[in-house]
């Protein structure tokens, strides 16, 4: 039963007032230290055991305000002033209180750990005192404290326990972008039993996703033992269907009272950059595939709990992965929080609506996010999810032109419009380009393909070329006249030697009609 904190009144003690010899001996047999204070807080009345916890004599505190004699300060050593006294707010409120830890102050200096209850007396609806009951907790509370700190040790060193238990690193897959997440259950449990994998198995890899009935080291041993049982088992061959029957055969040769889930992809090599996928889920989730285009459905093919039946048989499905798909891998604590679903796996495909085109990273985060497992301090079970995205194909950029290197006959007339339009550019640029430019660019006007780009010309070039007053640029638009012609060859431009008056002359009608223009 609970107890009573209802203030005393002078009537309650009425027949210990008028017996004073059973009174004292009430307080004397009291274990626990008993005081009793006036409306002002002074003592009026302390017991034996009282005076032994604080190292005082008998009568030492008659009279005196208590709180400044043995509440003025708390456990840091802080002044408390008398409105912030516990003790005394029942003088103002005329009820009681109780507090489970404080400090009192005792004669010699030191501080003594105290839980204690202190209620009002109130006569004729007057508050005249209050009595106290005070107890010293400092053995039951730093026994407390004693089994926190354990309590935390304890699940620090499951949580990094389970943490050494699973790969420090997923072994990369060619063309495939993986990610993981693991978020181990909240603080009020060991170890819990998820884990998972990337393997190499054969000419392919094995995803492994799984989970352990229970929590507690043995969960995570058998994690453990399945982790490494398909790691040496799938060395050569990764065929889901053969693994799971060999994991079953194992866990029924050490019978418990655990069971295991497990989940398992063998990625294969397809033509046309693709990848064949062959799922088979015993008893777990199945997984989920989230196409390039934003579809999803669940994958996989089922069996039973591993460690339950001596014969086992799993099917399996296999899907093809074009680039741009994922495979999502999960474990039921993902839908565990909050949802309680007649199909609760079938939910995780609604939950990554939006995710397509996402890397594997990014599909992982909005999956927790959207499934609320980032609202949730204290997970009642282990989370894990695991996705494998078949990287897009990456288009490659354009090939330049190819600056021909053979004879190219040309009209000279033709020669001589590049020649003008050079000369046009220069000039130009000359009066608008600061000096600071590393590079000039030419252009001509010619009409023909390739040559209305601007061709970025290195200053040694440039000045070259203007100090040789027989060459002028030409762009891979334009066919070279004649091979001998060609001074240097660029792969954007070459330099041309100038061969003649009648390319002068069509030079010098094209800049005349240009000025003309």
């Amino acid at each position: 039963m609970a107890p009573d904190h209802r203030p005393a009144s002078t009537q309650d003690l009425s027949a210990v007032a008028e017996a004073p010899v059973v009174a004292a001996a009430l307080v004397r047999s009291v274990a626990d230290g008993l005081y009793v204070v006036d409306r002002h807080g002074r003592l009026l009345l302390m017991n034996p055991a009282g005076h032994r916890l604080l190292g005082y004599d008998d009568g030492e505190l008659d009279g005196r305000d208590l709180h400044a004699a043995i509440h003025f300060q708390d456990a840091a050593g802080r002044p408390v002033g008398h409105d912030e006294c516990a003790l005394l707010g029942v003088l103002r409120s005329g009820g009681a209180t109780r507090v489970e830890s404080d400090v009192f102050t005792r004669r010699d200096g030191t501080a003594i750990e105290v839980g204690y209850t202190s209620s009002a007396i109130v006569e004729d609806g007057e508050v005249t005192g209050a009595v106290v009951i005070f107890r010293d907790v400092t053995d039951s509370r730093e026994v407390e404290r004693r089994a926190d700190r354990l309590s935390a040790e304890r699940e620090e060193a499951g949580i990094e326990w389970q943490r050494n238990l699973l790969p420090a690193r997923l072994a990369e897959v060619p063309g495939v972008d993986i990610a993981v997440s693991f978020r181990p259950v909240g603080t009020h449990a060991l170890v819990g039993g998820d884990f998972y994998d990337v393997i190499p198995a054969g000419e392919g890899h094995l995803l492994v996703l799984g989970d352990v009935r229970g929590k507690g080291p043995g969960a995570a041993a058998i994690a453990a033992m399945v982790r490494f049982l398909l790691r040496g088992a799938a060395d050569h061959d990764g065929d889901a269907r053969r693994l799971l029957r060999l994991v079953n055969a194992e866990l029924m040769e050490h019978p418990s009272s655990r069971f295991c889930t497990l989940a398992l992809v063998h990625l294969l090599p397809a033509e046309g950059g693709r990848l064949r996928a062959v799922v088979s889920c015993a008893g777990h989730p199945q997984p989920v595939l989230l196409t390039a285009a934003g579809a999803t459905r669940l994958v996989g093919g089922t069996g039973p709990l591993l460690g339950v039946f001596d014969s086992y048989e799993v099917g399996s499905e296999e899907v093809v992965l074009e680039p741009g798909d994922s495979l999502v891998l999960f474990s039921d604590g993902l839908t565990d929080i909050g949802r309680r679903l007649d199909r609760p796996h079938a939910d995780v495909a609604a939950l990554l609506t939006g995710a397509a085109g996402h890397t594997s990273a990014e599909t992982v985060s909005h999956l927790e996010q959207a499934a609320g497992v980032v609202d949730v301090p204290d997970l009642p079970d282990d989370v894990a999810v695991l996705v494998a995205r078949l990287r897009p194909v990456v288009a490659a950029p354009p090939t330049p032109p190819v600056v021909p290197v053979g004879p190219a006959p040309a009209d000279p007339e033709e020669v001589g419009h590049v020649e003008a339009a050079f000369r046009e550019a220069n000039d130009r640029l000359a009066a608008g380009r600061p000096a600071a430019e590393p590079t000039i660019a030419v252009t001509c006007e010619c009409g023909h393909d390739g040559c209305h780009e601007l061709i970025e010309v290195p200053h040694d070039v440039y000045d070259r070329v203007r100090a040789d007053a027989r060459c002028f640029v030409i762009t891979p638009g334009h066919e070279v006249p004649r091979a001998e012609h060609v001074v240097e060859r660029h792969a954007a431009f070459c330099v041309v030697r100038k061969h003649g008056s009648a390319g002068r002359a069509a030079a010098a009608d094209a800049a005349s009609a240009d000025a003309a223009g």
